[in-house]
């Protein structure tokens, strides 16, 4: 549920959100007291109480409900939190691309990195190690687009 919860956070909260919430912990047999005296535990807990988790039902379960927030969010920090998850989970790397694809499809939606294509997250699917390298931020694409546009404006000048 922390797992979950932390990817929400990359949501703004609306009303679904507590809706959300109350069939999540629903599912789980939870009621709001026991998620307010539970601690929150801090990300390398999350990770290690997860990691073990042999039940392939259970971890598509966590991946699905941990992507479709990062999906629905549309921030690449989001995503970039999401891949280093699934890194840090060492789980079936193919499982891992199926379920994201199965959510992106029942969602409707792709995520933002154009990037994500068959290594879907960044993924090696041979080792399941993060793989993904960081982009530039996009500076050379507009010196270059200043350079051609100044070049047909002198153009058109003459």
């Amino acid at each position: 549920m922390s797992a979950v919860l932390f990817f929400k956070g990359f949501n703004q909260i609306d009303d679904m959100t507590e809706v959300y919430g109350k069939m999540l912990l629903g599912v789980l047999g939870l009621s709001k007291e026991d998620v307010e005296r539970f601690p929150m535990p801090d990300y390398s807990q999350i990770v290690s109480h997860l990691k073990p988790i042999s039940d392939s039902e259970v971890r598509r379960w966590i991946i699905r409900n941990t992507y479709s927030p990062v999906l629905k969010s549309r921030k690449t920090e989001a995503l970039q939190a999401f891949r280093t998850f699934c890194s840090d989970l060492k789980w079936d790397a193919n499982e891992i691309k199926e379920t994201t694809e199965l959510v992106e499809e029942l969602e409707n939606l792709k995520p933002i990195s154009s990037s994500v294509n068959s290594t879907r997250l960044g993924m090696d699917t041979s080792t399941g190690l993060n793989t993904s390298s960081k982009s530039g931020s996009g500076c050379l694409s507009v010196i270059a687009l200043i350079i051609v546009s100044t070049a047909l404006f002198a153009f058109s000048l003459l």
